[in-house]
């Protein structure tokens, strides 16, 4: 971002922006985590597991589409890109999934305290393009957990409360897959001792640094509406152990619910994220592989429009369930933009 840290950092502990009594925001697993599920009962456990997947397909560059065959393709010997060409390989299609588990516990009817831990999965379908041949695809995938939060919130009033998380670095950021499988002569990167090369940023589990996330949450209600707004701000801090820096981020959202009756609400919300481009490099990965090899096209803004419903299921359980497309894309591209994106959830008041 264009905007100093420490500018950035107040202008997020200012923002007001959007949770529900659930945490209806699906993520990049890199990406901060929402604490606006922080319930104020003393001495109540809250409990939940929610299983979020983003579905990318398509480039795009700033606001336009761009073909995997206009951004790359090789000459003929397959390790540098044609005569035009930006890269190697273009991503075509990606799915991220996320499984999380959250504990929270309420100190006080003001004071709560949670933790969170997330398994990652994703997949991605590659393409090469060689003069005289035929497409060459491809595919990679990477699994495991993930960066894990530690938070607080604090209720300043019935219709403000304030947060601060600490993603801790548990993720991996030494992913490896065979691309191509055509051996050293065709890798994301440096070979290593298994034959495989290291994935590129997108594919990697975690953030390697530990990220500060602080938040405010406004919510209010009359009659059967709720409405509210959240901001979280993740700040990166130094560089991790391969060189480089994720961007920093900002996500805003607006919601408004309104209660069919005692059991069920339908809910609405309006998601903004800014995230800036990385910052370093690491040496094991060639930015002229694939645009999600390069440092410099990551980032970008995105708008979501999101609907869902809440159902309790009598005694202290309740499902939630978002499903939502993009209304404005603008990546520091050539990147896969995003098609669409749903989150389910399952909590338990104990």
């Amino acid at each position: 971002m264009n905007i100093s840290n420490i500018t950035v950092v107040s202008l997020a502990w200012a923002m007001i922006a959007g949770a529900a009594l659930a945490d209806d925001t699906v993520h990049d697993p890199k990406a901060g985590h929402d604490l606006g599920t922080m319930h104020h009962q003393e001495n109540k456990w809250m409990f939940e597991y929610r299983w979020m997947r983003m579905n990318m397909e398509g480039l795009l560059d700033g606001t336009d589409k761009v073909s995997a065959s206009g951004i790359s393709g090789s000459d003929m010997s397959m390790t540098a890109p044609a005569a035009g060409k930006d890269y190697l390989m273009a991503p075509t299609k990606m799915t991220m999934d996320m499984h999380m588990l959250m504990a929270m516990l309420g100190i006080s009817e003001r004071l709560s305290v949670m933790g969170m831990l997330n398994y990652v999965r994703n997949e991605m379908d590659m393409v090469m393009y060689v003069e005289g041949m035929d497409p060459m695809l491809d595919s990679m995938s990477s699994r495991g957990l993930g960066d894990s939060m530690l938070g607080v919130a604090y209720r300043l009033n019935p219709a403000l409360e304030l947060s601060m998380g600490l993603s801790v670095p548990t993720g991996s950021i030494d992913e490896t897959d065979t691309v191509m499988e055509m051996g050293g002569m065709m890798g994301m990167g440096a070979m290593t001792e298994t034959g495989k090369s290291r994935l590129p940023y997108s594919m990697q589990l975690g953030s390697g640094t530990y990220d500060m996330v602080p938040g405010v949450t406004y919510r209010a209600m009359s009659g059967a509406w709720e409405w509210g707004a959240k901001g979280t701000f993740t700040y990166r801090a130094g560089k991790n152990d391969n060189d480089y820096t994720l961007g920093n981020r900002l996500d805003v959202s607006g919601w408004t619910r309104y209660r069919i009756n005692s059991q069920v609400q339908m809910q609405g919300r309006l998601a903004f994220a800014k995230w800036g481009r990385i910052k370093g490099q690491d040496p094991e990965i060639d930015p002229m592989m694939s645009p999600d090899s390069d440092p410099d096209a990551q980032g970008g803004t995105r708008v979501d429009a999101l609907v869902g419903i809440n159902a309790g299921l009598g005694g202290n359980h309740l499902l939630n369930f978002d499903v939502g497309v993009p209304v404005h894309q603008n990546l520091n591209g050539p990147q896969l933009k995003t098609e669409w994106l749903l989150s389910l959830s399952y909590q338990y008041m104990l």
